[in-house]
């Protein structure tokens, strides 16, 4: 199978018309498996992102633990002693990357929601 990629003007076909790619099944969902990945990578710089600034910013305490003997990983924000949020993802390497992904967006949507609630108490105090 023979293709031909064309990037409108960046691209000159005269340079590549004797190369040939060879189509591979596996191909596609390696891709897709290397893309949920790097969105997974993504999704805990995110997290680390925003707990540290959780905890430089405000008065909460943020913990992000990955615990390779256990196979998991915990996140756990407190304000004084209290939890105001808990999170942990139990069996971390053997999990499937689409439903690590959905849980990885969960923790960071509500991270956000704690970082908005943190920047409403500040306009609310100044």
């Amino acid at each position: 199978m023979h293709f031909a990629w064309r990037f409108y003007g960046l691209f000159d076909p005269k340079l590549y018309q004797n190369c040939s790619f060879s189509s591979n099944l596996e191909y596609p969902s390696k891709l897709l498996k290397s893309t949920i990945m790097d969105e997974n990578l993504a999704l805990f710089n995110q997290i680390n992102s925003l707990s540290y600034w959780l905890l430089k910013e405000s008065n909460f305490k943020s913990s992000v633990t990955f615990d390779a003997s256990d196979d998991s990983y915990f996140i756990s924000i407190k304000k004084g002693v209290e939890s105001i949020y808990k999170h942990h993802v139990e069996d971390f390497s053997r999990k499937d990357a689409r439903l690590l992904k959905f849980e990885l967006s969960s923790i960071v949507n509500h991270l956000l929601q704690i970082k908005a609630s943190v920047h409403a108490d500040q306009r609310r105090t100044a």
